[in-house]
């Protein structure tokens, strides 16, 4: 960045305000439709859809049917798929010099998350996400969180934020607004403004149909962010009033956030060619949905007319028609004989059991379509009782789950960068991390400023990637790895006698938690040849023994010999007694030291799995 890039910078006046004015007008309205299209998804997924094709048929009289909620359990059981999976980051330097930093960053940036509460800004926009397709996430500084700030992580309502038309990367857009409604007088006196400056006005917030009546003390307060030769500004304004503007203040001349890009994160689920729009699960089932509660409402109506049926008579029958409606009245007074010439019951096809199949197959339709099938939600058909069985048919109908969340993983990438970005700008000070052990007991501190990860005097700085990782495993995940280890506990994998076939097999295997796996496997087999070697130095110390002592010869030692015996029990060696051949022992593992002898054994007690002693 240039040093003069102060002197250049042009300062943001009320004109600059009416012009952006301008501009969020054009926004708004090229984004029109899409967000008629949340409304709307909002109203299905309230179960209130009826509303929303009464409007579009323009038929005030068009019954409303009765609502079934397959649509609700298809977005239900896909937010559950997503909090079974709450990513979570690995930092990895692109340098040696920077693992120190990285395994720092890997330890806090969880602390962070869980400070800014992102566990819930993640299942919001999940929910967000699931009904509309596109969900928002903003990374931002907060000055208010704790004494020196923090960064916070926040959702965005998609219908209050408003870019470019026709681009298909946030960070292509010219500029960016978010709109959000404020009450007048606190606005006032946080920007020190004189009561009146601000009046009501300005963009119209969209609202859902569930939203409370409008409040005249209330104003909408704009945050514009754009880009000026490279760099990040940012302005606030209302109406024309301009509230703040990082051109017009000191500090900023490297911009409002130095790392340059719109602090915006988009999550789509199902993306939309050549623009930032998506669409997600109710407008792929919003049309089996309404042919299901269309049929539904068919069969109530069709079993009404069979329980209450409706009859024909002659208006000269005698029949008292007043009477006969009357279901309260035991008696109904008539004249003459009746007979079928004079009343005769209407008769009334059971359809029940033809719009039955035709519901069944819009059913299996809206199941196919969400890929929300019986297997996903633990049910099974087909005589299917086996639990590998059941456990196969689940992880193959989670197959679309794990495509969008594994989106969902990449948009968490993109949110940590930008967290270790305001780390990097605006962690001046040192500040205190509890960081929880592995064993979730014990625990650590970490005492964390920028100065390991600023710029250098070249201006240089490290580069960190990023491995995304399911901080929580769903109960199946679990089970799985459990089955697994247990199967290879039968299989003989942990016997060290079978360590190099084991190491072979796994070497073609791929689970989570295998290099653990092999690197017990691996331990196993050292401490057996170890064993095994400690073993035959023994025999061969007390051969050296009776060779000193002109004891007899003495039988290979066991590995029974290698555990401790009573010492009146423990027989002489060449007539010498326990406490003196030890010593013998001992004068002579000394001078076996002295010589080097010992460090080669040491050397052959400590095998290569892979090429044997040494």
């Amino acid at each position: 960045m240039p040093e003069n890039n102060k002197k250049q910078k042009k300062a943001i006046t009320t004109e600059d305000v009416r012009r952006a004015s301008e501009i969020l007008g054009k926004y708004i309205s090229s984004k029109a439709s899409f967000d008629k299209q949340i409304r709307e998804n909002e109203e299905w997924w309230r179960l209130n859809h009826w509303s929303v094709l009464r409007a579009e048929s323009k038929d005030p009289k068009a019954k409303e049917r009765p609502t079934s909620a397959w649509t609700f359990n298809s977005i239900v059981n896909k937010h559950a798929d997503m909090m079974d999976n709450i990513p979570t980051s690995v930092v990895m330097p692109r340098e040696k010099n920077d693992e120190e930093s990285a395994k720092k960053l890997t330890s806090i940036l969880p602390v962070i998350n869980e400070r800014c509460g992102f566990e819930k800004v993640y299942s919001d926009n999940g929910w967000y996400k699931l009904k509309n397709g596109l969900s928002v996430f903003a990374v931002l500084w907060d000055n208010d969180a704790g004494p020196l700030g923090d960064v916070a992580v926040k959702k965005v309502d998609v219908l209050n934020i408003f870019w470019e038309p026709n681009i298909s990367d946030i960070q292509d857009s010219q500029n960016v607004f978010v709109l959000t409604e404020k009450d007048i007088k606190s606005v006032e006196k946080e920007y020190k403004l004189e009561e009146g400056t601000i009046s009501g006005g300005g963009p119209k917030i969209e609202k859902y149909a569930t939203a409370e009546n409008e409040d005249e003390e209330k104003c909408v307060v704009v945050d514009w962010y754009y880009k000026r030769d490279g760099v990040l500004h940012f302005a606030k304004f209302c109406g024309d009033t301009l509230l703040f503007a990082s051109e017009n203040e000191e500090g900023y001349e490297n911009g409002y956030y130095e790392h340059g890009k719109y602090p915006f994160v988009f999550d789509a689920m199902y993306p939309l060619e050549g623009t930032l729009f998506a669409f997600g699960i109710v407008e792929v089932c919003r049309g089996p949905q309404a042919y299901i509660d269309t049929l539904d409402g068919l069969v109530i109506e069709n079993l009404k007319k069979q329980a209450k049926p409706r009859y024909f008579y002659k208006k000269d029958s005698g029949i008292n028609a007043t009477d006969f409606e009357d279901d309260n009245k035991t008696l109904v007074s008539v004249e003459g004989n009746i007979n079928d010439e004079r009343l005769r019951r209407i008769e009334v096809q059971d359809v029940s059991s033809i719009i039955g199949t035709w519901k069944q197959s819009k059913i299996d339709e809206l199941k196919e379509t969400s890929s929300n099938r019986d297997v996903s939600q633990g049910s099974t058909s087909g005589g299917v009782t086996s639990g590998a069985a059941i456990a196969t048919l689940q992880e193959a109908g989670n197959k679309t789950s794990r495509d969008f969340i594994a989106s969902s993983f990449r948009v968490f990438c993109e949110i940590e960068k930008l967290e270790i970005e305001l780390i990097r700008q605006f962690y001046t000070e040192k500040r205190m991390f509890r960081i929880v052990g592995e064993d979730g007991v014990s625990d650590d501190f970490i005492e964390y400023d920028n100065s390991e990860i600023k710029p250098d005097v070249k201006g240089k700085e490290p580069i960190f990637d990023l491995v995304i990782k399911a901080q929580k495993k769903s109960p199946f995940s679990q089970t799985a790895l459990n089955e697994t280890a247990m199967n290879l506990y039968s299989a003989g994998f942990f016997n060290p006698d079978n360590a190099q076939a084991s190491i072979a097999a796994l070497e073609m295997m791929d689970f989570d938690g295998i290099q653990q796996v092999k690197n017990r496997v691996k331990e196993g087999y050292t401490l057996k040849r170890q064993l095994e070697d400690m073993q035959q130095q023994l025999v061969k110390l007390a051969e050296t023994v009776r060779m000193l002592t002109g004891g007899t010869p003495t039988q290979p030692m066991q590995a029974t010999s290698l555990q401790p015996t009573d010492a009146a029990s423990t027989p002489s060696v060449g007539g010498m007694s326990p406490e003196g051949g030890v010593s013998v022992a001992r004068s002579r593992a000394e001078e076996l030291a002295a010589n080097g002898y010992a460090r080669d054994l040491v050397k052959k007690a400590s095998p290569d799995i892979e090429g044997g002693n040494t």
